[in-house]
């Protein structure tokens, strides 16, 4: 699906009270599912020694912890993410944030570019938090020390990443490579990121995110070497 162009995309608010009123709804439902848990006896018939009754309990508690986290990630947003506007027509793309210099992209210019979804909690930081709390807490550091820090930083990322789409304040960091070396970093959240990056880089850009650069490279690299 092609955009028109040019456009333009502001970004005022990174939470508003829908968005709230989203993590307030987690809470509720949360302790709905810990209610459940206490009145499930009376609905269902289970043997005497079950354990479904707190399985659903704990789950009721993980959505409702889920729901309180979302508040101060919420109020943290507001605080971090400043107006800015990105216009992109089709010979570039200039970023304007409050309080920074303006960020320029041509698009004859870039080698190639890269998105990264991400949001208030960093991926990279999780990893290496974990990565090196597990390396100093063993003085034999070993494999399976880096191993247990990576899954549990994968797990946390995945987490704070569907928790934090699911309120709105998921976001994309987009790098873009230069013809003169250098790298641009453009920085944006809500729907009209995802359509900057899903649907307008694909159609300005075709063929040079990083990975699908890399492929045609190499071909070519085989042929030179061939002839």
């Amino acid at each position: 699906m092609s955009v028109q162009l040019p456009k333009q995309y502001r970004f005022e608010r990174a939470a508003g009270v829908s968005q709230f009123v989203r993590a307030g709804i987690l809470v509720v439902v949360g302790l709905a599912v810990i209610w459940l848990s206490s009145n499930l006896w009376r609905w269902v018939s289970l043997p005497e020694v079950s354990v479904v009754p707190r399985i659903v309990f704990f789950v009721g508690v993980f959505i409702a912890v889920s729901g309180v986290i979302c508040i101060p990630l919420l109020l943290i947003a507001l605080r971090v993410y400043k107006p800015m506007m990105i216009e992109v027509d089709e010979t570039g793309l200039r970023c304007t944030r409050e309080g920074k210099a303006a960020q320029n992209v041509k698009w004859a210019d870039v080698v190639w570019y890269e998105p990264d979804v991400g949001g208030l909690i960093s991926f990279e930081a999780l990893y290496a938090n974990w990565g090196n709390s597990s390396m100093s807490s063993h003085s034999n550091y070993d494999v399976g020390s880096e191993l247990f820090g990576c899954v549990i930083g994968i797990v946390l990322g995945l987490y704070f990443l569907v928790l934090e789409t699911f309120i709105g304040t998921g976001s994309w960091r987009v790098q873009f490579k230069m013809k003169s070396k250098r790298s641009v970093n453009v920085f944006g959240y809500g729907y009209a990121m995802d359509e900057l990056v899903q649907q307008v880089l694909p159609q300005v850009l075709p063929n040079k995110r990083k990975a699908v650069a890399a492929e045609q490279k190499e071909p070519a690299a085989d042929e030179e070497v061939e002839n």
